[in-house]
């Protein structure tokens, strides 16, 4: 709906532009027929006079003046486009926050009232309580993403870089990812290059991009979710890292889409799945504001996506 709003508001500017542009032009084709045919009049009364009447001046200030009504015109056009974005933002962050904060509530209530029943078995208690902390957790990661994501859009993020080696960092945050994946049965296999790769980064926005690719490959998992990060030195000057899943995939047309904000690719699995559409457009950000780039690949064997980083490496 809104995007076809914004197309009829495309085609009222163009028309409005063209509607200009003619008066612009009737003007001063006006201008000028009146001065030949004042010209011609002069002529033939063969006028003496030594006044002329100059039209390019009125010329002049026609165009100038549609010059300025043109750029008021497209002024005002971008001011209504971000406008027209702004309300987009808020009726989709409206709308992912009481879809995909509404299912853990619902949990939460119904696994809270449960649990105050003294003579449930102990086995079952466990289940429930298994249950609450599943969805406290989601519903905490929900709203540090969308809290995320306003950060983000309210501004610059302040990025503080500093010396790091990706190999290594990876070996110590690895136990992290593998407790995240322990509880579907998951596992993550890093596959080093065997050269240290050191370049400038923010160590806290490098762990952001790698949690949520790692939890979207957890939550598009078939099956056990089974993950595999891989490092290149591509050279002297680049470094290359990847991280495959073996989920649902991707389609060739989804590649550039999964980065927007709150996109989600319409896969079988889309509609059973939770999550707000925010992870992967928390990545592209973050990576942008470290000048890394990012970008999404279909691997050529087997099934699942793959994400790939670049960014330049550091002399030592």
């Amino acid at each position: 709906m809104t995007s076809k709003r914004r197309w009829l508001w495309v085609i009222l500017f163009i028309l409005a532009v063209l509607l200009t542009g003619g008066l612009a032009t009737s003007w001063n084709m006006v201008l000028v027929s009146n001065y030949l045919k004042i010209e011609e009049l002069k002529h033939a009364l063969s006028a003496t006079s030594t006044q002329e009447n100059n039209p390019w001046i009125a010329v002049s200030l026609g165009t100038l003046g549609f010059v300025t009504l043109l750029g008021g015109l497209v002024l005002f056009f971008f001011r209504l486009l971000r406008e027209m974005k702004l309300t987009q933002f808020q009726s989709e962050f409206l709308a992912a926050v009481s879809h995909e904060l509404k299912t853990p509530i619902a949990t939460l209530e119904l696994t809270s009232s449960l649990l105050k029943q003294s003579q449930m078995p102990e086995q079952e208690k466990e289940k429930l309580w298994a249950a609450h902390t599943a969805e406290l957790n989601r519903l905490k990661r929900d709203v540090a993403d969308l809290l995320e994501t306003l950060h983000w859009d309210a501004g610059p993020i302040a990025i503080q870089p500093q010396l790091m080696e990706l190999n290594s960092w990876l070996q110590a945050k690895h136990s992290r990812w593998e407790q995240i994946l322990s509880a579907s049965d998951g596992k993550a296999q890093l596959q080093l290059d065997s050269q240290k790769i050191r370049f400038q980064s923010d160590p806290r926005q490098l762990e952001l991009i790698l949690q949520n690719l790692i939890e979207n490959s957890k939550k598009f998992a078939q099956g056990k979710p089974e993950i595999e990060i891989k490092t290149e030195l591509l050279s002297q000057k680049q470094w290359r890292l990847s991280v495959r899943d073996h989920g649902w995939g991707i389609e060739p047309h989804e590649l550039k889409k999964i980065f927007r904000r709150f996109y989600r690719a319409p896969t079988a699995a889309t509609y059973s799945i939770s999550g707000t559409g925010l992870g992967l457009h928390l990545v592209a950000s973050a990576c942008k504001a470290m000048k890394i780039k990012i970008h999404a690949e279909i691997p050529k064997s087997g099934s699942g996506a793959c994400f790939v980083l670049e960014g330049k490496c550091t002399d030592v």
